[in-house]
């Protein structure tokens, strides 16, 4: 499934010594979709975005995350492969906000990553990964709890990326989507409403950030 992702000949990923010629992005996009479902977890959680989705690309249209499995029923959440232009995101692209964010990792932590990913891919396959909502309640509550099977979207993207590289100080259960904009090795790439995403005024962005920070 996630071939198009993986180096075709992994073991040279890891060959060179020079950490900051070869270092790669990774995405973090913020949404806010303005269903009613999104209301209610933006008014609970007290932040400004209520879905977050990991992506390898500046394309937006391999992003991974806990979401709906049907466009038209939110109460039943799975493990789904999103597309900005396409689902539920083309329903309300006009309506809905974004803030795109970036971390930069070795070769070798992205590749532990996408291991991470084609793992819990394959887990869904064989049994359906479910949305954690009481996970949000638990999260509220500042509990951290470890449900198996079941993640909400912000501790799935931790979940992704903490394979690789340790970002949170605290348990993945615990990882809201406005972690990912307040973490220090999270840069801002850009914000606005989701129909009007530019992937070259990402990419732009996403040099000049590259030669500011250095990496």
């Amino acid at each position: 499934m996630f071939d198009d992702l993986f180096d075709e000949r992994p073991e040279l990923l890891f060959e060179s010594t020079d950490l900051k010629e070869n270092t790669e992005p990774v995405f973090v996009m913020l949404t806010h979709t303005g269903t009613a479902l999104s209301n209610i977890i933006k008014k609970f959680t007290g932040v400004p975005y209520s879905h977050a989705s990991i992506s390898f690309d500046s394309s937006m249209k391999q992003m991974y995350s806990m979401g709906r499995k049907y466009k038209s029923n939110p109460i039943i959440g799975v493990f789904v492969k999103e597309d900005i232009n396409a689902g539920l995101y083309k329903v309300v692209e006009e309506k809905a906000t974004y803030s795109l964010y970036v971390t930069f990792v070795t070769p070798e932590e992205k590749f532990a990553m996408l291991a991470k990913l084609e793992e819990l891919s394959s887990m869904h396959a064989i049994k359906e990964l479910k949305y954690s909502f009481l996970g949000l309640l638990y999260n509220k509550l500042n509990i951290a709890k470890d449900r198996g099977d079941k993640f909400f979207c912000s501790e799935f993207v931790a979940v992704i990326l903490e394979s690789g590289k340790n970002f949170f100080n605290k348990h993945t259960s615990l990882v809201r989507p406005y972690d990912y904009a307040k973490h220090k090795e999270f840069k801002f790439v850009k914000k606005g409403v989701l129909g009007k995403y530019n992937q070259q005024e990402v990419d732009t962005r996403l040099q000049k950030i590259r030669t500011v920070n250095n990496v």
